[in-house]
Parts: C-alpha cells; structure tokens; sequence
C-alpha cells in the first residue's frame, strides 16, 4: 500500500505538479485560446456598438471630419481588419 505522506511520494507528486503547471495538456491550452478569442471578439463587438453612433455621424457628414479622427479611423480599419 502507498503511504501517501513519505517524502519520496511527496516529493513524487510534487514534480508531477510542476510538470503540470509548467506545462499544461494541449487541450487546456486550446480551451484556454478559444476562451481568450471569444473575449477579445466580444470587446471589439462592443466597442463597434458603442461607436457606431459617432462613425456614422461622420461617414453620413453630419460630423466635420478633423485630423484628431486620423487615430480614431486607423484603429477602427486596424480592429475591422483583424477580424477578417
């Protein structure tokens, strides 16, 4: 029987922690991928919900376009484009 509270078990079970820590199975590391992907698509979905209003004052030219909106424009192509 295996006393559970030896040192060489202990010390057994203490590397095969590290080991799966260091480096998880491939399936957490895809699960985790997946998870991070939903999250980052669900932030852009909000950000275009939330400016949708603004872009399309100034697509529609009820809103001057000034060169502070230079930024603005570039990262809404740059964030469009990722998601392609």
């Amino acid at each position: 029987m295996v006393d559970w509270h030896s040192p060489s078990q202990l010390a057994r079970d203490a590397r095969k922690l590290i080991l799966l820590v260091l480096s998880p199975p491939i399936h957490l590391q895809a699960e985790a991928f997946s998870n991070l992907i939903h999250v980052l698509f669900g932030l852009y979905l909000w950000e275009f919900c939330i400016s949708f209003d603004f872009d399309h004052s100034f697509i529609s030219g009820k809103r001057k376009y000034r060169w502070p909106l230079v930024t603005h424009s570039i990262s809404s192509v740059v964030t469009a484009s990722w998601r392609l």
